[in-house]
């Protein structure tokens, strides 16, 4: 696998993009076993394995997924185990190819599907060639969570892990004086 966390390694990944493995059994490109990690604008892409290319959670796993990308992994954008204690996943403003669908849990854990998730294409570079940064037409470019920290570009910040670098438009503003404003309640 990409990465692998097991046995309580409670911790916190970020900016990492996990691409092209290929496991022999699961967790083409994470594989997780008893641990709670949170992984915050990651991107899990092109990834392969015989059970959850993308992401495999065996086991009492926590998982928390917060502006990152899960696309074009094979078999399985996300796979829980069928055996072992249940596990949960917590997704917030992530892109997920196939959406809620794409989580296939067994029967075997929660999914809390929080605020600001998506199934866009990407749109990537040249994610054939192994180039995974967004190209200026992505959906995904000041997509993500707005409580966090803004990008280094000081736009807000785009999701996955690859920063998309822009320059601020800054959008003309009408003002409106309040006391030339009449509103007026209408039923229907």
């Amino acid at each position: 696998a990409g990465i692998y966390y097991e046995l309580g390694a409670d911790s916190y990944t970020s900016n990492c993009l996990i691409s092209g493995n290929i496991a022999s059994i699961a967790g083409g490109g994470f594989d997780s076993y008893a641990a709670d990690p949170t992984l915050v604008n990651c991107t899990i892409t092109d990834n392969e394995a015989l059970r959850g290319g993308g992401v495999y959670l065996y086991s009492d796993c926590q998982i928390i997924l917060v502006n990152s990308i899960i696309w074009a992994n094979h078999p399985q954008e996300v796979l829980f185990s069928g055996t072992g204690d249940a596990n949960s996943m917590t997704i917030s403003y992530s892109n997920l190819m196939g959406g809620l669908n794409a989580i296939q849990s067994n029967n075997n854990g929660a999914i809390e599907w929080g605020d600001g998730n998506m199934s866009f294409d990407p749109l990537f570079v040249d994610a054939e060639n192994g180039d995974f940064r967004l190209s200026q037409n992505s959906p995904l470019i000041d997509a993500g969570d707005p409580q966090l920290d803004i990008d280094e570009d000081n736009t807000w910040t785009d999701v996955g892990a690859l920063t998309f670098l822009h320059e601020r438009e800054e959008i003309s503003r009408i003002t409106i004086p309040s006391d030339n404003l009449n509103f007026v309640l209408t039923e229907v």
